[in-house]
Parts: structure tokens; sequence; C-alpha cells
């Protein structure tokens, strides 16, 4: 027997008679893979006949277990050409997982169970869904006065899902009108809004 990684649980037969055969073949195990069944001379035999004769070599075939990956990109999408695993091997998880992007955001990585991971550890059994997680990039917001004078604190900061208002300022002998970004005027940044701004 050609066990490739294989072994038997208990004691098996190692010989034939010829004219009688084995009606049945004994079947081993191995650790995260199934028994696929015995070949001889490349072609799959679940016993031996009562015409065969000569000494014989069963070689063992084997196919690891293998489990899906599904992922949830959360507003995110895979960079294009990008190899994206959708299963791995018991016994060997996965060393290294994709990267996802999304704009305006920091990839931190995958959530598996609440936890933060960067691969699959080659003890994990079962199916897994991998929940991307991500970070909102920070902008900053700048304001030309143009000799005007606040008269509240202002928001230097800011992320594509905030809503911030802008401020108002004055100075002497002058109305305000407004803000200016880009030559249109605004009143508020809004939710989607990304980009160092400069009012």
């Amino acid at each position: 027997y050609q066990l490739n990684g294989g072994e038997f649980a208990g004691e098996v037969e190692t010989s034939y008679v010829s004219g009688i055969g084995l009606d049945k073949l004994p079947e081993p195990v191995r650790s995260n893979y199934i028994f696929l069944g015995w070949y001889l001379n490349g072609e799959k035999v679940e016993s031996i006949s009562s015409t065969q004769i000569g000494t014989l070599t069963l070689v063992a075939k084997w196919e690891s277990v293998n489990y899906d990956i599904t992922y949830e990109l959360n507003g995110g999408s895979f960079y294009d050409g990008a190899k994206i695993p959708d299963n791995y091997a018991e016994g060997e998880g996965l060393a290294e997982l994709p990267v996802a992007r999304r704009d305006s955001y920091i990839f931190d990585g995958w959530m598996l169970n609440g936890e933060l991971i960067d691969a699959i550890d080659p003890a994990h059994v079962g199916d897994v869904t991998l929940s991307a997680k991500w970070t909102p990039v920070v902008y900053t917001i700048s304001y030309q006065l143009n000799g005007g004078e606040l008269l509240e604190e202002v928001t230097e900061k800011y992320t594509v899902e905030d809503l911030v208002n802008l401020p108002a300022i004055q100075k002497v002998g002058y109305t305000f009108n407004g803000w200016l970004l880009n030559g249109n005027k605004v009143e508020n940044i809004k939710v989607g809004t990304s980009g160092n701004l400069v009012f």
C-alpha cells in the first residue's frame, strides 16, 4: 500500500490469494483529507479480482477538505485583476488575505467573529465570512478670512461621513456673504464630501 501520508487504524491484509482475490480493500485515514480510493496502474479499484496475479501496489488518492470563504466588502471592492481565494484547505488555512479598497477610507483588514485577522489559521475549521473593516480618511479644512474674525470655534478636520456647518465670521464695515468653495457659495460640508478643503 502506498499511503501518501495516510495510515491504517489497525491491522490490514497485505497479501491475497490468486484465484480468490480480495473482496474489500482497507480504508486508510489522513487528517484534513478525504480518502478517494485506491488506484492500481492509474485506475480506481475497490477490490482485487480473483483473476489477478502478481504483486500489486495500491496507491491511495486523497482530496483536501476545503471550506468556503465569503467576503463582506461593506462598500469597498477588490483591485482589478486581484486573485481572490474563495476557499481554504483544512489544516493549511490561508497565509495571506486579499486587500480591498474604498474611496476615502483606509482598509484596516478583515474581521472574523469580532476579531481583526490577517490570515486564516491552519487550525480553523469550517466556512468563514470575512467582513472588511474601514476607517475614514481624515481631511483638513482651511479658512481664508480675508481680514475677518471668527465668531466661534471652527472645525479643521472632517471625514467623508461628517456633516460640517461652516462658521460665521465678521469684519468691521462689511457684511459677511458666506463661504466660497471653488467659486461656489456653500453653507456646509455635506456627507460624502472628500479631500482637503480651502474656503
